[in-house]
C-alpha cells in the first residue's frame, strides 16, 4: 500500500511537500551485452487439409485468426518456442528475444540455416528442422536489419541528454522486450497486460473466468529506468483444451453446407445433416474451406472476453475484481520477484531492485468551490463537498415537465407510489438549491399539472406508465401532448393557449425512468433519439434500481434527489456552482477558451467509424460547454476535422463575448508518447490554421488582434502509485519523462474507490506547447486540478479536467445521432465479423446517416446525451446566431454547426 507522509521542510505557497511510495522499481543495471536485431518474416498460419466426412465428433476453436490480432501474436510465439526448445536449440542458446511480430534481438548472429538464406522450415507435429514448404509446415526467415548493433547504454541519450534519438527508442524497446519476454511465453497476453490464469476465480452463469493481471513497463525517468507496475484484471472464457483450428469465417445454416456446396456422396451428406441437432444454425469456415456446424465445436480456453460484458454480470464481475491497495501492491511485489529471477533477465545480467522507489510530492491546495459568491462557506473535505445551505450559481426555472416509467411492471406501482411519497423531497430539493439570493426571482421550481385540469395546479408532475414493449416514440409524443391539452382545456372559444406549442416544447423536461439490466439500453436510445434529434425536448434518464425505496433512509432519499436537481439545473442550461483559484483569477483578465477534444474508435470486428468529440468553454468559469461530435475513418488518431471544429468554435466564441479569445488551453485525450512528434504536433498546425483561417475570412489584422496564445496539453491515463492517495496529489519529478514538460495528477480521492469500482487512477499531463505559461509547471498544475472540480453533475473532484470528460462523453455518446431502426448501422448488429485486415467502410453512407441535433437544444445549454450512470454534464451545441465580432464591421452570416 502507498505511504503518503507529509514534508517538515515547509511549502511555498498552493501546495504542500509529501512523500510518496510509488508503484515504480528501479532497473538498478542494464543489460550488459549488445545485440542484433532481426526482422522476421511473418509467418503464416497452419494449414491443415480435411474432409467434411471427418467433421462429426467434437472439434475446438483455437485461435481466431482473422478476428483476434492477439491470438495470431500469442500463435508466432508458440511456434518460435518450438523453434528455439525443440527444433534447434544448439543454435538458439542463448534463446532470442521476439516480440511476436516482425523483431527479433538475439546476443550474437545466428549462424544461417543449412539452406544459406535465414529460413527455417518446421511444423508443430516435427521435433527436427524440415527442408521444404507443405501442408502444416510453416516458413521462418530471419534478416539481420543492420550491422549496427544495439547496445542497452543507448538509453542514455534520452534519461540523461533528454533527446529522444532513434538508437536511444531502439534501446528502450530491447529493455522493454527483455522485461515481457518470460510472460510471453508462459501467460496469456493482451496488449501490454499479462494475466495468470493459475488463480481463475468463475463468473457463476457466464462460462467466463475473473483473471489477476500486471501490466510491466519500462519508463525513461530523470537519470534512471524504472519499470512500472499495474494491476489489472480481465474475462476469460472457460474453455476444454484440445487441437485448436483457426477461424477463417462465418457461414449461416451450416448444416446445409453438407447437402449443396460440399463434394460427399449424396448418403455421407445427408447422414452428417441428419446427425445435427439444428442444422440451420450457423457454421465457421476453417482455413482449410471446411465447414463446421457451431454445435460441433468447442472453445480453446485462455481466450480473453473482449465484447461488452452483460449488464446483469457487471456486478459479479465487481465483487471478485475489487481488492483492497494492500494486496493489489502484494501482487506487484510478487510480479516484480518473478521478473527479477527470469532467465531472460539473469542472461542478459540486468539487474531489478525489489523495493519500490520513494519520490517527494506535493498536495496542492484545492480550488474554492462556489455556490453562491457572497456566500463563502463551504464544507470541503479531501476533493469533496456538499450541498447542505447551498443554492445553485444560475438556476433555471423548468415550467413544464413529465414523468414517463418503463419500469418493469412489477416495480411500476411502487415506484409511482413511492414519487408521490417523495414528491416533497423532490419540490424541496430543487426549490432549496435553485433559491440564490442574488436570483430570487429565477429560482428553480417544479410546477406541473395532474390530469384533473386546469385549475389543480400543484406540485405534481404529470405521470405516465408505459410497458417495455410500447413504442417509446409513440408513447412519449402522447403523453407530452394530453399534457399540453391540460394545459389549454377550458379555455373559452377564441381564447388564446397560455403558451404556444412549439414554445411549450423548448420549455419542456420529460423525466423517463427505464427499466433495469440490459433492457434499459434500447429504450434510452430510442428516448434520446425522440428528444434529441426528432422533437427537440429535453430528457432526463433515471435508473429504476437507483431511485429511493420505501426502506430508504431519509438521509439518502434527500441526497438522491438533490442530484437530481444538479443534473436538471445544468440540463436546463444553468450553473450549479464553479472553481475559482488564483489561476482561474488571472485566466479572466483576459478572453480565454478551455477545449477538450478525443476520439473514440470501434471495438475490435466492429465495423463502424471512429467517433470524435470537441468541446469548448462559453463562460469565464470554464463551466458551459458546446459540443461537436463527428465521424471518421476508423483507427485513426488524428482528428482529421480539427481545423473546422476549432474555426468554428472560436467562430461562435467571437460572436458571442465580440471578440476573439486572446488564450486557448486545448487538453486532448487518447495520444501516446510515440505520437507526440507526429500527430500531436500535426493538431498544432491545425489549431494554428484555423486562426489563419479565421483571421483571413474576416480580414483581421494580426498585428492589431494576435492569435490566442495556445497551449496544448495531453493527457493520459498512467497510475504512479498503488493505494490510498490524497485528491491533490502531484507527482513532477523521480517517475516523469525527461523528455517532455510533464507531470501526474491525482485530482479525486482514491481511498474509497477501490471499494467501488477499483478506478483510482492518475492521470498523466505532457504539455507539448505552452506560449501562455512558457512550460511553468505550478500555474498549469493549478489550472488543471481546478477544472476537475467543474463537472455539473459531480459534488467531487472527477480524475480529469472537465472538457477531456465532456469530449469523452461526446464520443461514448456517438451512436445516438443514428436512427435506432437502422439495422445495419445499430451499435449492437454491428458486431458483424470481418477480417481485421479490411480498414474500409462506407463512410459516406455513415455521414448521410449522421443526424445532427434538434434546432431547439443548439441554443439551449444541456447535458450532452446524458442520464446514464457515467453521463452528465452542461453543453450545449453550437448555433451561430449571436451577433458579429464587434471589433469587426462586417456582418457575419449564420450558420449551422458542423457535426461530421
Amino acid at each position: 500500500m502507498a505511504e503518503t507522509r507529509q514534508d517538515s521542510s515547509g511549502s511555498p505557497a498552493g501546495y504542500t511537500p509529501i512523500w510518496l511510495t510509488a508503484n515504480a522499481f528501479e532497473i538498478t543495471q542494464l543489460p550488459t551485452g549488445r545485440y542484433h536485431m532481426y526482422h522476421v518474416g511473418k509467418p503464416p498460419f497452419l494449414r491443415r487439409a480435411g474432409s467434411a466426412a471427418r467433421l462429426l465428433g467434437w472439434l475446438t476453436i483455437g485461435e481466431l485468426a482473422e478476428f483476434d490480432p492477439p491470438a495470431l501474436r500469442t500463435y508466432r510465439i508458440r511456434l518460435m518456442q518450438h523453434l528455439q526448445t525443440i527444433v534447434a536449440p544448439e543454435i538458439f542458446t542463448p534463446p532470442i528475444l521476439y516480440d511476436g511480430q516482425a523483431t527479433a534481438y538475439a546476443s550474437r548472429l545466428l549462424p544461417h540455416a543449412k539452406n544459406e538464406n535465414g529460413a527455417y522450415f518446421i511444423s508443430m507435429k516435427s521435433w527436427k528442422p524440415l527442408h521444404a514448404a507443405g501442408i502444416g509446415i510453416i516458413k521462418i526467415k530471419f534478416s539481420l536489419t543492420s550491422a549496427e548493433q544495439i547496445d542497452p547504454r543507448h538509453v542514455y541519450d534520452l534519461i540523461q541528454e533528454k533527446t529522444r534519438t532513434p538508437r536511444a527508442l531502439a534501446a528502450l524497446n530491447l529493455v522493454q522486450l527483455l522485461i515481457q519476454q518470460g510472460q510471453n511465453l508462459y501467460r496469456t497476453r493482451k496488449t501490454w497486460t499479462s494475466f495468470n490464469s493459475t488463480n481463475g476465480l468463475k463468473l457463476e452463469g457466464s462460462g467466463l473466468e475473473v483473471w489477476d493481471g500486471i501490466i510491466q513497463t519500462v519508463r525513461p525517468a530523470h537519470g534512471r529506468l524504472i519499470i512500472v507496475m499495474q494491476t489489472s484484471v480481465g474475462l476469460a472464457i472457460d474453455g476444454t483444451r484440445s487441437r485448436p483450428k483457426s477461424i477463417r469465417g462465418l457461414v449461416p445454416t451450416a448444416g446445409e453446407y453438407f447437402l449443396h456446396e460440399n463434394e460427399l456422396e449424396p448418403t455421407v451428406a445427408q447422414d452428417v445433416y441428419t446427425q445435427l441437432r439444428n442444422p440451420k444454425n450457423i457454421g465457421v469456415r476453417l482455413q482449410s474451406n471446411d465447414v463446421v456446424p457451431l454445435e460441433l465445436c468447442e472453445v480453446e480456453p485462455g481466450q480473453l472476453f473482449k465484447n461488452r460484458l452483460p449488464y446483469d454480470l457487471t456486478t459479479k464481475f465487481t465483487r471478485k475484481a475489487v481488492v483492497p491497495p494492500s494486496s493489489k501492491m502484494c501482487k506487484i511485489k510478487d510480479a516484480v520477484q518473478l521478473s527479477i529471477h527470469s532467465k531472460f533477465i539473469l542472461e542478459a545480467g540486468m539487474k531489478i531492485s525489489p523495493s519500490p522507489i520513494t519520490i517527494s510530492a506535493k498536495l496542492l491546495l484545492p480550488p474554492r468551490i462556489v455556490f453562491n459568491p457572497t456566500d463563502p462557506h463551504l464544507t470541503f473535505k479531501n476533493g469533496a463537498w456538499n450541498t447542505l445551505q447551498q443554492g445553485f450559481t444560475n438556476p433555471v426555472a423548468m415550467k413544464y415537465w413529465v414523468i414517463i416509467s418503463f419500469a418493469t411492471e412489477t416495480k411500476k406501482s411502487i415506484i409511482f407510489h413511492d414519487l408521490r411519497r417523495h414528491k416533497s423531497c423532490i419540490v424541496e430539493s430543487c426549490t432549496r438549491l435553485g433559491k440564490n439570493g442574488n436570483v430570487m426571482n429565477s429560482c428553480l421550481s417544479i410546477r406541473s399539472v395532474t390530469n384533473l385540469g386546469p385549475s389543480d395546479v400543484n406540485e405534481s408532475p404529470f405521470m405516465v406508465p408505459a410497458k417495455i414493449s410500447d413504442d417509446v416514440e409513440f408513447t412519449m409524443s402522447d403523453a407530452i401532448k394530453k399534457y399540453y391539452d391540460i394545459q389549454v382545456f377550458g379555455l373559452a372559444e377564441g381564447q388564446k393557449p397560455p403558451i404556444t406549442y412549439s414554445q411549450y416544447l423548448r420549455e419542456l423536461m420529460v423525466v423517463v425512468i427505464l427499466p433495469g439490466l440490459s433492457r434499459a439500453a434500447p429504450i434510452r436510445r430510442r428516448v434520446k433519439w425522440w428528444g434529441d434529434i426528432t422533437l427537440g425536448v429535453l430528457t432526463q434518464c433515471l435508473q429504476e434500481g437507483r431511485l429511493p425505496t420505501r426502506q430508504s433512509r431519509p438521509n439518502n432519499i434527500s441526497q438522491y434527489y438533490n442530484n437530481v436537481a444538479l443534473k436538471l439545473n445544468a440540463r436546463l442550461g444553468g450553473t450549479n456552482f464553479y472553481s475559482d483559484s488564483q489561476v482561474m483569477q488571472q485566466l479572466k483578465t483576459d478572453r480565454f477558451i478551455i477545449m477538450g477534444a478525443g476520439v473514440r474508435h470501434p471495438e475490435h470486428s466492429v465495423r463502424r467509424p471512429s467517433f470524435t468529440g470537441v468541446v469548448y468553454s462559453l463562460d469565464d468559469t470554464a463551466t458551459q460547454y458546446a459540443a461537436l461530435p463527428g465521424i471518421q475513418v476508423p483507427g485513426v488518431d488524428r482528428i482529421m476535422d480539427l481545423q473546422d471544429y476549432v474555426f468554428q468554435a472560436i467562430d461562435t466564441f467571437g460572436r458571442k463575448w465580440k471578440g476573439p479569445p486572446k488564450r486557448l488551453i486545448f487538453y486532448r485525450d487518447g495520444i501516446s508518447e510515440t505520437q507526440f512528434k507526429s500527430l500531436a504536433l500535426r493538431e498544432i498546425s491545425d489549431i494554428k490554421s484555423a486562426f489563419s483561417k479565421l483571421w483571413k475570412k474576416y480580414e483581421i489584422s494580426r498585428d492589431k488582434t494576435p492569435f490566442p496564445l495556445l497551449t496544448y496539453i495531453v493527457v493520459g491515463k498512467r497510475e504512479v502509485k498503488d493505494g490510498y492517495t490524497f485528491a491533490g496529489t502531484v507527482v513532477d519529478s523521480g517517475v516523469t519523462n525527461p523528455a517532455v514538460p510533464n507531470f501526474y495528477l491525482q485530482s479525486h480521492s482514491s481511498k474509497k474507490d477501490w471499494q467501488r469500482q477499483n478506478a483510482s487512477r492518475s492521470r498523466h499531463y505532457s504539455i507539448l506547447h505552452d506560449e501562455n505559461w512558457h512550460y511553468d509547471m505550478q500555474p498549469l498544475q493549478e489550472l488543471s486540478y481546478s477544472l476537475c472540480h467543474n463537472y455539473a453533475k459531480a459534488t467531487c473532484a472527477i480524475s480529469i479536467p472537465t472538457p477531456v470528460n465532456y469530449a469523452d462523453l461526446v464520443c461514448s455518446h456517438g451512436m445516438l445521432h443514428f436512427h435506432p431502426e437502422e439495422d445495419d448501422l445499430d451499435e449492437e448488429s454491428a458486431y458483424t465479423y470481418w477480417n481485421y485486415e479490411e480498414k474500409e467502410i462506407a463512410m459516406e453512407r455513415w455521414r448521410k446517416a449522421f443526424r445532427k441535433v434538434h434546432p431547439n437544444l443548439e441554443t439551449s445549454i444541456q447535458e450532452h446525451h446524458g442520464g446514464g450512470p457515467q453521463a452528465g454534464g452542461t453543453l450545449k451545441f453550437s448555433s451561430l446566431t449571436a451577433p458579429a465580432w464587434g471589433f469587426h464591421d462586417e456582418t457575419l452570416p449564420t450558420a449551422e454547426p458542423r457535426v461530421n
